[in-house]
């Protein structure tokens, strides 16, 4: 099975919050998003590991949530757009009309070398971003992950859309993940 350091895990990192709302292209909430109580973790940096991460060509697992409840999971390309997470997909995708009913999403990955070090990002989709701006994010990653100039597997009347989600919660866990406090008996 390999050495893999087993220990304790990271709990949420709670990095340079602050309170505020961030909207769409406008300034208004995606469709569906919740208004922010105070104390909520906004603003999250995306800082050190993980950021490596997101930079590197690794790729992403993205949850979102359908109508129905139940959760739809996308291996996705990931970069960092400004503050934000950028991931790219198409319109019409199961994914985009979970998104624009519940913005919410979780995006994870996992070390290639030790599957037992993993990071999770939190957050919700701040802006739907589609037209050209989308195709040259969509290029963009292309040449990161691929190493080609345009994206080679467009379909005839394909749109592409750029996702740019702020990031609530950011973790990383190596080893062992540990039990939240007054799970376990003392």
């Amino acid at each position: 099975m390999g050495t893999y350091g087993f220990g304790l895990g990271v709990g949420w990192l709670k990095i340079d919050c602050q309170p505020g709302v961030h909207g769409g292209e406008d300034g208004a909430k995606p469709p569906g998003r919740a208004a922010r109580k105070t104390g909520d973790f906004v603003n999250v940096k995306l800082e050190g590991h993980i950021r490596e991460r997101l930079l590197a060509p690794n790729f992403w697992h993205l949850a979102t949530v359908g109508p129905d409840g139940m959760p739809q999971v996308s291996p996705m390309w990931a970069d960092i757009e400004d503050e934000y997470v950028m991931v790219n997909t198409s319109i019409g995708r199961v994914k985009i009309d979970n998104l624009r009913l519940n913005p919410n999403v979780s995006l994870s990955h996992h070390d290639a070398e030790n599957p037992y070090d993993r990071a999770e990002i939190r957050g919700r989709v701040a802006r739907f971003v589609e037209g050209e701006a989308a195709a040259r994010a969509m290029d963009r990653l292309t040449q990161k992950y691929i190493g080609e100039e345009r994206y080679p597997w467009l379909l005839p009347g394909e749109r592409r859309v750029m996702l740019l989600i702020e990031p609530v919660r950011v973790r990383r866990v190596v080893g062992v993940e540990a039990f939240r406090a007054g799970v376990l008996p003392e």
